[in-house]
């Protein structure tokens, strides 16, 4: 939210920001811009994850996409299973974004006054959409997470180069080190070399 009101101050209202965690590679920035939501809409990965899965893992504050549906029908919102809004990326304008953060500082102090608690920012998106103060457009179309290594237990994405945005989120350690020890030091070949391959890639 910090972010968002730092870029957008002084902007014109209609600019469109876009927003990314650091473990998102833009693979194709022209296939991303041509997704740009319509006015009023706040681009997301919507990720559907099943019902009562807790997708954050935070021990005593798990969050399941019903416990969000419960809590969005206990304030007035829909009482259908809500979408998860991923926090990995988000894209509107200035003016949009402004007022979704107010949305969520508004719904955070509701929640603090009930003596509720949301910790992550995907449970209160989540839950803004539920209750209608903010309206999302899914980009998975163009940008998805990729899960990469050997553990991961996620469906593998059938053709990662047609996205434009892939968010990386087991590359938060060694891969990105690496590639910014790389650059810093001026020895961006072998970095080049793997983005030139596919599988490398």
């Amino acid at each position: 939210l910090d972010a968002i009101l730092t870029a957008a101050e002084g902007q014109p209202e209609e600019r469109v920001m876009w927003l990314t965690d650091l473990d998102c590679v833009w693979v194709d920035a022209g296939r991303m811009f041509s997704a740009t939501p319509a006015p009023g809409r706040v681009g997301c990965v919507l990720i559907d994850y099943p019902p009562d899965w807790d997708a954050v893992g935070f021990g005593e504050y798990a969050v399941t996409r019903e416990a969000i549906g419960e809590l969005a029908a206990s304030i007035g919102g829909s009482p259908d299973l809500p979408a998860w809004v991923g926090g990995e990326l988000l894209s509107g304008s200035c003016g949009t974004l402004r007022e979704l953060v107010a949305a969520v500082e508004e719904l955070d102090a509701r929640l603090a006054r009930e003596g509720r608690f949301l910790p992550t920012e995907e449970q209160i998106l989540s839950l803004a959409g539920a209750v209608g103060r903010v309206h999302f457009q899914d980009l998975s179309r163009v940008a998805q997470r990729v899960a990469t290594g050997r553990r991961h237990r996620a469906v593998p994405v059938a053709d990662p180069l047609s996205l434009g945005l892939w968010h990386l989120p087991a590359e938060k350690g060694l891969s990105l080190r690496r590639a910014a020890r790389q650059i810093r030091r001026g020895r961006v070949r072998s970095l080049r070399r793997d983005l030139s391959n596919p599988a490398r890639m």
